[in-house]
């Protein structure tokens, strides 16, 4: 019998199948492997959120524990996943920077932002006339190299294509599917989840966000930038351009709309040339209290899930799958904040 069928191979299916294979057990990965929420994302770790410049919530533990877990990726995948990049965050107006002076410096912030104003060639590129902070300890998550490697060394492991729900026969203590048994079914499927029978009803509110590739072959910046828009370093002049959010377009197709708010967010903060190359959108699995929704099913004991990391996948995803594994194996629970029991009450 196999220990693990995970569905999906987004941040939350691949790290769960890490987590798996850290202790030991056997799994079969199951998605259609095609363009998801995960890999148009740039996979920015970035401890500062919000307008108010607060520290993201237990990033003190999430951030080591995420660069414990890709160093031990990189090192059996034997591909570079995690760069350490910084931001260089320029405020967007009068507004944005007397935001930053009354609210952003307190010294739980400042352990994360520094004020150096460090001279790089490519700031003469940019506008930062309102000033700007720099966030020396955000991080770049490469997920396409993550992704394709972890699919070609454990190739006998994944399966393209998608589940069917009815071909799914659930018994007290495994699953039958195609028949093949297991002790265990993980759903990592992302906003497909809504039409999952046993998770369908969790409120789970899709953000559609919608990102460019960008030839820019002047800025010479391995630094992420951030202003209206974010621009992150793919390398060999190659840019990411993003994101955009939409709550109320549930579609997977690129918008000219987005499109256009997108180039102005870059015209705005960049006096360079440029070329894009490619306009992408996916739909990123968000839960309406802002938090994810790990745990097991409460009258399927051989049921879990781990969805609902929203545009934090990169950060969230190690944390919550090494939890999730744990309390299934070992019994050891799930925080309160995220356990999927509160969708059932």
């Amino acid at each position: 019998m196999i220990d693990f069928l995970i569905i999906g191979g987004g941040h939350a299916g691949m790290h769960t199948a890490f987590a798996a294979m850290q202790r030991k057990c056997s799994f079969v990965l199951v998605d259609p492997f095609e363009e998801n929420a995960t890999n148009i994302s740039a996979g920015i770790i970035n401890p500062i959120t919000g307008r108010k410049y607060k520290p993201q919530w237990h990033i003190e533990v999430l951030l080591p524990f995420a660069e414990r877990i890709y160093a031990a990726m990189e090192r059996q995948l034997e591909t570079s996943i995690l760069h350490h990049s910084g931001i260089w965050k320029m405020h967007k107006s009068e507004e944005a920077l007397e935001a930053w002076l009354m609210a952003g410096k307190t010294p739980e912030t400042m352990t994360w932002v520094s004020e150096d104003a460090e001279q790089h060639v490519w700031q003469k590129h940019l506008d930062h006339r309102f000033g700007a902070i720099q966030i020396p300890k955000a991080k770049r998550v490469d997920t396409t190299a993550m992704m394709n490697a972890f699919r070609k060394i454990y190739a006998e492991n994944c399966m393209k294509e998608s589940i069917n729900y009815a071909e799914l026969e659930v018994h007290d203590d495994h699953i039958t599917w195609k028949g093949e048994k297991y002790r265990h079914i993980v759903f990592c499927e992302g906003s497909r989840v809504m039409q999952n029978p046993w998770f369908g009803h969790i409120s789970l509110w899709p953000a559609k966000g919608e990102c460019l590739i960008a030839h820019i072959p002047h800025l010479k910046s391995n630094v992420i930038l951030q202003k209206k828009v974010f621009i992150v370093p793919f390398g060999s002049d190659i840019y990411w351009i993003g994101a955009s959010n939409d709550f109320t377009d549930a579609t997977y197709d690129p918008t000219q709309a987005k499109l256009d708010e997108l180039t102005e967010g870059l015209r705005d903060m960049l006096n360079l040339p440029y070329k894009i190359i490619a306009h992408r959108a996916g739909l990123r699995p968000t839960m309406r209290d802002r938090t994810p929704v790990v745990g097991t099913h409460p009258l399927h004991k051989s049921l879990h899930i781990l969805n609902g990391l929203g545009t934090k996948g990169s950060l969230l995803a190690p944390y919550y799958a090494h939890i999730l594994l744990d309390d299934i194996l070992h019994n050891t629970g799930i925080p309160a904040p995220a356990d999927v029991q509160r969708t059932f009450r």
